[in-house]
């Protein structure tokens, strides 16, 4: 697998809520995502990923104020930390501590993310 360039990869804290999005995949099938809109965080990580929406790329996108949304993999999560992202909302956010792992050129499944929960604060 070849690694896009020019995309952080590492450790990065995002504060947002969750949302669920219904994504049109490459099967044409509806997926529905556990997902994330970011309201703060990592400027760099940010904006490569907004970068990539801008570019076409499907598997990551934008809200309707332009905030940055990812699909959430929540399996390594312990049922308080999926109920604190559950129950997160725009006037209650929560922060997220992830890892970036480097995106690929690749196609990637539906609901997929680069980004792995670390930490629910």
């Amino acid at each position: 697998m070849e690694q896009l360039p020019e995309y952080p990869v590492g450790l990065a804290t995002l504060r947002g809520f969750y949302t669920q999005v219904e994504q049109k995949w490459f099967d044409d099938k509806m997926y529905l995502c556990d997902s994330f809109v970011v309201v703060e965080g990592s400027p760099e990580l940010v904006r490569a990923y907004l970068s990539l929406v801008e570019e076409g790329n499907t598997v990551y996108s934008k809200d309707a104020q332009g905030r940055l949304v990812f699909s959430l993999n929540m399996d390594g999560l312990n049922e308080e930390e999926r109920l604190r992202i559950l129950s997160s909302t725009p006037q209650n956010p929560v922060e997220l501590l992830v890892l970036a792992r480097p995106a690929t050129f690749t196609g990637a499944p539906p609901c997929y993310s680069h980004l792995d929960i670390l930490k629910v604060k």
